[in-house]
């Protein structure tokens, strides 16, 4: 009898042994390649089970000692690729390196947790807890995290690369150099996050909440921030082209030396913003808000700017050639020495504007209200001022009109006289 149960204690304890140290495989905390098929790679003891919590334990220890030496006989790296960790407590647990490849982690909470260099790819993680994790260096490519809380993790050069994390919460986040490629994010929540060169190319964020968010020099091409709300965001330097901003809020944004080419910005708000030297060539602005905005040396040439709003706002030195500013209100607006050549000015709003020492050679007027701008100094080679009334305009001379396209229809200052008419 008493052999009896003697040999069933061995064999239970060979069975624990046996469970732990099957869990280990050879690893590298280095990126290395690997076949996108989880079937036929993920080979973990654990596969599509939940694991006992003395099983659980027993599967950490040996991974402490793995990480802290792992040619240590008892140390072992945890295997937990397709587990079941539905609801698990892993809180400040350190899996550092450890393989949870297609694991289920719906509900867990891993609050504080060490997942640096983990292999986490493919994970379904809905709803679960994240916050102030350190994930440095972590692939998380192509899994299910919507609605997860990583708020305050260190999520620095994550690779996020194709996953899913629709209304994640990821306020204060340290995301720097994370590859955010493809990835889900609507109505993700990215207060106060930190972006800074991350890969976001082709990412949807549509109203996605950023305010706050630092992203310099980040790689935003193809991005869809649709009715997003950019208040106060860092994007200086961001390479936005292709961008769909359409209906966003980037108010008091700095978008200095960021290059918007070809982006689709049309009801946006961008009020007080400063987009110092930004490139917005052949840009859509229709419709959208540039109040009190500052513009100096920005590029908007063969901009589309028809009934935007630039009032108040600082265009000095701003390209807008070529651009088409049909019906925007510029009322107020500083335009000192801007390149307005050949710019569409048909019906818009130039009241109190200063144009001062301005290129506006043949740009077209008609239909514009010029009252109180101040043209001295500029230039009007060809400018179409036909059908103008232009008495209220503010130190014209008779030499910028002599050079004008006029027509009988044209409203003088008084003292000046109308030159020939416009052949054209």
């Amino acid at each position: 009898m008493c052999l009896k149960k003697q040999g069933r204690r061995f064999e239970g304890r060979v069975f624990i042994i046996s469970v732990v140290f099957a869990l280990g495989q050879s690893y590298s905390l280095n990126a290395e390649s690997v076949p996108s098929d989880l079937a036929s790679k993920c080979s973990g003891p654990f596969q599509h089970q939940s694991i006992p919590p003395n099983i659980l334990q027993q599967t950490l220890k040996a991974h402490t000692v793995w990480l802290k030496d792992s040619e240590h006989p008892k140390g072992q790296r945890a295997n937990l690729c397709q587990a079941d960790l539905t609801r698990a407590d892993l809180r400040e647990v350190d899996l550092s390196g450890a393989n949870l490849r297609g694991a289920n982690l719906q509900q867990a909470n891993l609050n504080g947790a060490l997942l640096v260099k983990s292999d986490l790819r493919e994970v379904n993680a809905q709803d679960t807890s994240f916050y102030a994790v350190s994930m440095q260096g972590a692939n998380l490519q192509d899994g299910f995290f919507q609605g997860a809380d990583f708020r305050k993790s260190n999520l620095h050069h994550v690779n996020f690369g194709g996953a899913d994390l629709r209304l994640a919460n990821l306020a204060e986040t340290d995301m720097r150099l994370a590859n955010v490629r493809n990835v889900e994010m609507e109505e993700a929540y990215l207060v106060d996050a930190n972006l800074q060169e991350a890969n976001m190319t082709g990412a949807n964020l549509f109203r996605a909440d950023l305010r706050g968010a630092v992203m310099e020099r980040a790689l935003l091409v193809d991005i869809e921030l649709r009715e997003a709300d950019l208040y106060r965001a860092n994007l200086s330097e961001a390479d936005m082209r292709n961008a769909d901003l359409r209906a966003a809020n980037v108010s008091l944004a700095n978008l200095s030396e960021a290059n918007l080419s070809n982006a689709n910005l049309r009801e946006a708000t961008f009020e007080r913003s400063v987009l110092y030297k930004t490139n917005l060539q052949r840009a859509n602005c229709t419709e959208a808000s540039f109040q009190i905005a500052n513009f100096l040396q920005a590029d908007l040439s063969y901009a589309d700017l028809r009934g935007a709003s630039f009032d108040e706002a600082y265009m000095a030195k701003a390209n807008l050639h070529e651009a088409n500013l049909a019906g925007a209100d510029l009322a107020w607006s500083n335009m000192v020495d801007a390149d307005l050549r050949q710019a569409n000015l048909e019906q818009s709003t130039l009241y109190k504007a200063n144009l001062q020492d301005a290129k506006v050679d043949k740009s077209r007027f008609y239909g514009a209200d010029v009252r109180g701008t101040d043209v001295r100094g500029a230039s009007f080679r060809e400018t179409d001022f036909r059908g103008m009334t232009l008495e209220d305009v503010k130190g014209l001379t008779q030499d910028q009109l002599d050079e004008a396209c006029l027509d009988e229809r044209t409203v003088l200052p008084k003292g000046l006289s109308r030159p020939s008419l416009c052949s054209k």
